[in-house]
């Protein structure tokens, strides 16, 4: 997202905008007061998503993203806001290191013009494409052991208390 000034500020108002309503949090992982990890969580209703995490690479051989995690998870199930925590996280992605089980996610691609424009009829051929790919993928990683699934954890948390 750094990668475009117009996009990183747009991410920055998000983030901004939804924190002011209590929608949306940064934890910080420190170490002597200087942050080693951060992770966006977005929250709707009584269930909190982890969106985007970032860590320090000079600290990288110590997992420091993933201890974050495991200390925010401990947190937010610790308090009684949350009930469930959502990964967002692709199959086989990094969060399916840390937890397991899945929720089933659907993507949908819809139009509302009256008629089917070409831009949308490409969008739609490239939705139908990357979900044989995706499929053929799992095809492969059954037959080959594959990876361990994973998704959200079910119980209760305070989004309150995510300031590590």
């Amino acid at each position: 997202m750094l990668s475009r000034d117009r996009d990183a500020a747009f991410v920055r108002r998000l983030i901004a905008n939804l924190g002011d309503e209590q929608a949306a949090s940064v934890a910080l992982l420190r170490l002597d007061g200087q942050p080693i990890a951060a992770q966006v969580l977005l929250y709707c209703g009584r269930t909190a998503y982890t969106w985007k995490i970032a860590f320090d690479e000079d600290y990288g051989r110590y997992s420091p993203g993933a201890l974050l995690v495991d200390r925010l998870t401990e947190q937010l199930l610790a308090g009684n806001a949350i009930d469930a925590i959502d990964s967002c996280s692709p199959e086989g992605g990094f969060m399916t290191q840390l937890w397991t089980g899945r929720r089933t996610t659907i993507d949908l691609l819809a139009s509302v013009e009256p008629r089917r424009f070409p831009s949308f009829v490409l969008a739609a051929m490239v939705e139908r494409g990357f979900r044989e790919l995706k499929r053929r993928r799992n095809s492969l990683r059954a037959w080959t052991g594959g990876a361990p699934p994973s998704g959200p954890i079910k119980r209760s948390g305070d989004p309150a208390s995510t300031a590590l």
